[in-house]
């Protein structure tokens, strides 16, 4: 993790000279300082999980430090893009005029993921093959599904459907009676879709808790619906103060979680269009990475980086100066480009974690942000991104 220091602690195997970073920002370990030096938007609540594996709610405008629900490690900041959950009564499927079961018993005498007896839903097969369903009248473009989902009794096969059970996903493997697993099912095309579960074997039964169905290639935090669908707005974390920032030459270090799947922003600063920025993202083709500058609308540096390391975290560095840029991702070499005919672009705008709108993309959480008003040696570019 990236702490404010010292560049010159490793003079002596780098021969960089020292140098204090002018900005610096630590997710992980939440700097009172560095974070009140941003701002943090958006205009609904969001959830996360706490260090204690509990799903919790944050209110407008507030930042969510999300962990690992499993492994309890802390994720850094979440950002997440505006997306919305259209299943209805994601927490209480004994909605019967929504959920609707055949061969199986719903009860609401489940606790949720965040802790509130009698908040989650418990399925039990009343049959061979037993079903819930809900159908949705959604457009066919791309969508993911979920739901947290623990055993209670039984061993039999559990699948899940998009498509009312013309295929099933069968999610078996992941349940346990001790701990919530968020099943799934990404990035399908299905013209009013029906989403449910089917349990196999008769008297088996699981607890299910913030289903979910959403557009999008990928699933995102969990969504609380009733009766209607319900929309969570984007997180946009922000600063207009750039005192630290040098127009004519710097560095940036990034280390973020990513999946790795699609394309996604960690950090762009930019004069609040796409004309004028330095981007740090993976691209299109999201094995790797592919920050780029622009100056007038015009790609004036790009930088393919690989490998991303999906699901895990990952450390980019991004180096700018006329005619001598610079990138590295993960401990790998160096990748250098060396014109910038348009020149170096004027920004007004920090984005962490979102484009050079401000606007998030991809599945990230930013662990920390480091910035050093120079543009730091090859060498020690490579060591600050291993």
């Amino acid at each position: 993790m990236i702490r404010q220091r010292r560049i010159g602690k490793f003079d002596g195997l780098l021969g960089e000279a020292g140098r204090l970073q002018s900005f610096g920002v630590d997710f992980i370990n939440r700097s009172t300082d560095s974070i009140a030096k941003l701002t943090f938007t958006r205009a609904s609540s969001g959830t996360y999980f706490d260090s204690a594996g509990t799903l919790q709610t944050a209110g407008t405008n507030v930042a969510s430090f999300d962990h690992n629900p499993l492994t309890l490690a802390s994720l850094g900041l979440a950002i997440w893009e505006a997306r919305t959950n259209s299943l209805l009564y994601g927490r209480d499927w004994t909605q019967a005029a929504t959920w609707i079961a055949v061969t199986m018993t719903t009860a609401l005498t489940a606790t949720g993921i965040d802790g509130t007896a009698n908040s989650a839903t418990t399925l039990t097969a009343a049959a061979g093959n037993a079903t819930i369903l809900q159908t949705l009248v959604l457009a066919a473009v791309a969508r993911s599904f979920s739901v947290y989902m623990k055993r209670r009794t039984g061993t039999g096969t559990v699948n899940i459907t998009r498509d009312g059970g013309t295929s099933w996903t069968d999610v078996t493997s992941q349940l346990s009676t001790t701990a919530w697993a968020r099943v799934k099912i990404e990035n399908t095309s299905v013209l009013n879709p029906v989403i449910g579960v089917q349990l196999v074997t008769n008297t088996d039964a699981v607890d299910v808790d913030y289903a979910q169905d959403e557009a999008g290639a990928f699933i995102t935090s969990a969504i609380l619906t009733t009766v209607a669908a319900a929309t969570r707005a984007a997180d946009v974390c922000s600063t207009t103060d750039l005192s630290w920032f040098n127009a004519a030459e710097g560095t940036f270090v990034i280390t973020a979680y990513t999946t790795g799947t699609t394309s996604a922003s960690l950090a762009t600063i930019s004069d609040g269009t796409t004309n004028n920025r330095i981007s740090m993202s993976n691209g299109a083709s999201n094995a790797v990475f592919n920050p780029f500058i622009s100056t007038g609308g015009v790609t004036q540096g790009t930088l393919t980086v690989g490998s991303i390391f999906a699901s895990a975290i990952n450390k980019l560095v991004v180096a700018y100066k006329n005619n001598d840029c610079a990138s590295g991702a993960n401990g790998a070499a160096i990748v250098l480009d060396s014109t910038t005919p348009g020149g170096l672009p004027v920004v007004t705008t920090l984005y962490v974690g979102g484009g050079s709108t401000g606007a998030s993309t991809g599945a990230k959480w930013i662990a920390s942000l480091a910035y050093y008003p120079r543009r730091l040696s090859d060498a020690t570019l490579q060591m600050l991104s291993a």
